[in-house]
């Protein structure tokens, strides 16, 4: 599993979509992705910092709200 799918998977589970789905959606066990994704947060975190900060900057230039729904500023 690529560090993308990993990344992609944690920000996906973050905003309600269940392990099962993501691991569904990448053909993998929802285990590999759970341990993939512990391991990449003890030894490369800031994958997960600069990717929820670009998906927020891409939610509010796009929609005008962050990645919850709510306007800028609430």
């Amino acid at each position: 599993v690529s560090k993308a799918k990993i990344v992609a998977a944690v920000l996906s589970t973050r905003k309600g979509a269940s392990v099962a789905a993501v691991a569904r959606l990448f053909g993998r066990s929802r285990s590999t992705l759970t341990e993939r994704a512990e391991r990449y947060r003890k030894t490369q975190p800031q994958l997960f910092v600069h990717a929820e900060r670009a998906l927020e900057a891409y939610f509010e230039e796009e929609h005008g709200c962050n990645s919850w729904g709510l306007k800028a500023g609430l």
